[in-house]
């Protein structure tokens, strides 16, 4: 009975913290950069920015690149909620 016990607590053990490294070895979801854009004191809409281009730059004012090298931009305007979104992948 005790073996039976301990093997029970152990394979519990076990699939408890293979759980939860399969968790950890996962992709890690990217940044997500997002907001309104006002000029001239008034919300830009969707129907007003259909070649807005939104880029992220650093502190020192150049582009700021992503993992895979690429710029952090937006090129498709504004979404229907009238917001921006940018996903900068953090991973290879």
């Amino acid at each position: 009975m005790q073996r039976i016990a301990m093997f029970l607590v152990s394979f519990i053990m076990i699939f408890i913290l293979t759980r939860s490294m399969t968790y950890a070895a996962g992709v890690p979801l990217p940044y997500r950069i997002g907001g309104t854009i006002t000029s001239s004191g008034g919300l830009l809409i969707q129907a007003d920015t259909k070649n807005l281009v939104v880029t992220v730059k650093g502190p020192d004012g150049s582009n700021y690149k992503d993992v895979n090298d690429n710029i952090a931009q937006d090129k498709d305007g504004l979404d229907s909620n009238n917001i921006y979104i940018i996903d900068i992948p953090i991973y290879d």
